[in-house]
């Protein structure tokens, strides 16, 4: 005999079963959670038991009743291991659910059909209809959406609060990973919950969503961790991905490591290859669904809350209002067919009871750990081969700063395989001794150092196209205002300043050593800088070996500035220096002025280039001419003239767009060499000073682009 009764929450209402043991005791409502008082006296016993749950949970803190005389055989508890009658539910010392008394609930009997779905079209047209029972439950839905949003700020919040302490050491940043990952996977753990009980009570034909699951941090990582194996085992290996739905369906009715049984779903699969297939086709369909409401909620929203955005301070307010129920009607909605979806498999095991009859009694996990472990390897493999270059290149461009329109350039960070490009000769090893006072393999004094020598590298290359020559000292940098005195120091703790290489000229070796950090490594690598304008990481010895090798190389090069072939000779009698030093005085003023009028060109390039954007902005194109940015009062005439009287107008290429070809010459002054160079503006706005064969040739090419 079993006692039959109706739950007492008035919310839930559902019919259950409990042994005749449980009378007058309190026990948990498997639907709804309630604790109540199973009835002494049991009402009548309804005509059919189908799809009726027994009570397991009893209440704790209450004995269980003695056996009955025929039932005095003992077995051996499966949580404690001490002995307990062979017929009772729970073990009186422990509590545990004895699986033979109280298992997952039956399927429906072989070949039945669900309440309520006769007439209806049979199975795809039920889960076509899944769509009325997420929309009549949106409120539940839209509380567990509250829910889970609370729960996941509460444990952002908290994460944040250690992660403040955590990022000071050097393994912080991982150990910030790892516990990002179990935040996710504990938010996903709440509403996969109730995901499951959704497929649960698809499988009983209930038409009420489950209520909203409780707070608790050891419910939610089991859930989470129960839909991490499902993710290992069903999506990220890809070629089990058609057998997702079987395994959730698994999960949901058994709730334990037979949910990843492959064998088990691939068998599913094969009985029933038709109505998995019609399964499939409604959830595509949903999800198809889905993306055109989000769609149009989104625009039609964001229109409202940017227009309200531009009214003014409090439209302002009421538009950033706008664009938070915007976001929560989003997960709202998601949640919702995500909600029709799980109902969907749901129905799968009520139409297919065969399928669940065919799960196995008893959970193996061994056999699911190797299903896990294979599902990992796999899914690694996959994930390297979908995203692991995009991966490698994001790391790669992070570290590789810009500095605007510097054309300084980084060889990988990884140390270079192979013989470098200059070996210096065997016979003359001579090596600069190196003395680097720490040593760190921190990976962010790695990216700062690197970032502070390329700083350093594309200002002396500034400071030498506009000086005409290198920087004495790091000192003449700071003095002209390109760096600060921190970006010449090492990042390590107990590191010092770089180490410049003086008295070389501009257009020397490339392989020559100009800077580097001399007082730090990492990860025994050091950072340096070659004339080439690269920074490069090399290992401490064949630094040292450039190094020397750089010295020699300046030990033999004549004065900077003076080519080997016009080396200074005295030819006749010697020249009466006072006599040409009135000529020398008149020839660094015109040198001074000359350099003058080349920074005034260069300005108003710059300025031709601003209107230039101006001019593109209002009319979709750049001008027909340089007369048409004067006509629109963009621009006054002498700006586009040079500097010098006898110059004239600048020259103005026609014909171009600013998103092709951003190197090729736009406007430049043509008729005037300042100091050995000319000035000109490129397509993509910078100002370029370049030798006078060199700009005609840059010129000649733009105009064979755009096919002048």
């Amino acid at each position: 005999m079993s006692i039959h009764f109706q739950c007492g929450n008035p919310a839930c209402g559902s019919k259950v079963v409990a042994p005749d043991a449980a009378a007058g005791r309190n026990a948990r409502c498997p639907f709804c959670g309630a604790i109540q008082q199973v009835p002494v006296a049991a009402p009548p016993e309804p005509e059919s038991e189908a799809g009726m749950y027994d009570l397991a949970d009893l209440a704790e803190g209450e004995a269980a009743p003695p056996p009955a005389p025929e039932a005095r055989r003992q077995i051996p508890c499966g949580e404690c291991g001490r002995p307990m009658p062979a017929d009772a539910s729970v073990c009186p010392a422990c509590g545990w659910v004895n699986p033979s008394k109280f298992g997952p609930p039956p399927p429906p009997a072989r070949g039945s059909v669900p309440a309520g779905a006769a007439g209806q079209g049979g199975f795809g047209a039920e889960c076509l209809s899944a769509v009325a029972y997420g929309f009549s439950n949106t409120a539940s839905i839209f509380w567990l959406v509250l829910y889970g949003i609370a729960v996941s700020f509460l444990l952002r919040l908290g994460l944040n609060f250690f992660g403040s302490f955590l990022l000071m050491s050097p393994l912080g940043l991982s150990v910030f990973i790892l516990m990002d990952i179990a935040l996710a996977i504990l938010v996903g753990g709440y509403y996969l919950r109730f995901y499951l009980d959704v497929i649960i009570g698809s499988l009983e034909g209930a038409d009420q969503a489950p209520n909203v699951p409780a707070f608790d941090l050891g419910e939610m990582a089991g859930a989470g961790a129960k839909g991490l194996g499902i993710v290992l085992v069903y999506v990220l290996p890809v070629i089990t991905l058609p057998l997702l739905p079987l395994g959730l369906l698994a999960l949901g009715y058994a709730n334990d490591t037979r949910a990843y049984d492959v064998r088990w779903a691939l068998r599913s699969a094969l009985k029933r290859p038709g109505r998995l297939a019609v399964l499939w086709v409604v959830l595509l369909l949903w999800f198809v669904v889905e993306t055109a409401v989000t769609i149009g909620i989104v625009l039609s929203l964001s229109a409202l809350g940017g227009m309200l955005m531009l009214s003014g301070c409090s439209g302002m307010l009421l538009g950033l209002l706008v664009f938070l129920a915007l976001w929560l009607i989003v997960v709202t909605v998601g949640a919702v067919f995500s909600t029709v979806q799980f109902r969907c498999i749901g129905m799968l095991g009520r139409y297919c009871p065969e399928l669940l009859d065919d799960l196995p009694d008893t959970e193996d996990r061994g056999t699911a750990g190797a299903f896990i472990g294979g599902g990992t390897v796999v899914s690694a493999i996959v994930l390297y081969l979908l995203i692991g270059s995009f991966v490698i290149d994001v790391f790669r461009e992070m570290s590789r700063p810009d500095f605007g329109d510097s054309d300084v350039e980084v060889t990988p960070l990884p140390r270079p395989l192979g013989r470098p490009r200059f070996s210096p000769p065997r016979a003359e090893p001579d090596r600069v001794r190196l003395s680097p006072r720490v040593n760190t393999g921190h990976p962010a004094h790695r990216i700062e150092c690197l970032s502070k020598m390329l700083k350093v590298t594309g200002m002396i290359r500034k400071y030498a196209e506009a000086r005409g020559g290198l920087p004495r000292s790091l000192d003449d940098l700071v003095t002209a205002g390109l760096v600060e005195p921190d970006d010449l120091v090492s990042p390590v703790p107990g590191g010092g300043r770089f180490t410049y290489v003086p008295g070389q000229r501009v257009g020397g070796e490339a392989e020559n050593i100009l800077a580097y950090d001399g007082t730090a490594t990492y990860d025994g690598a050091m950072f340096a800088a070659r004339l080439s304008w690269t920074v490069e990481q090399m290992p401490r010895d064949r630094l040292a070996r450039a190094l020397g090798a750089t010295r020699r190389r300046i030990a033999a090069a004549p004065a900077p500035g003076v080519p080997p072939e016009e080396e200074p000779r005295v030819v006749g009698r010697p020249i009466d220096t006072d006599a040409i030093a009135p000529l020398q005085y008149v020839s660094s003023v015109l040198h001074a002025r000359r350099l003058a009028q080349r920074t005034a060109a260069m300005s108003r390039l710059r300025t031709v280039g601003t209107a230039m954007r101006m001019y593109e902005a209002m009319y979709g194109g750049l001008p027909p001419s340089l007369d048409a940015l004067v006509n629109e009062g963009m621009l006054a005439r002498e700006a586009i003239r040079s500097p010098i009287p006898e110059g004239g107008e600048f020259t103005y290429i026609r014909g171009q767009r600013s998103d092709r070809h951003g190197s090729n010459i736009l406007v430049y002054d043509g008729k005037v060499v300042y100091v050995d160079k000319c000035v000109a503006l490129r397509v993509d706005g910078t100002v370029v000073e370049l030798p006078p064969e060199t700009l005609n040739a840059a010129v000649g090419e733009t105009h064979r682009r755009i096919g002048h």
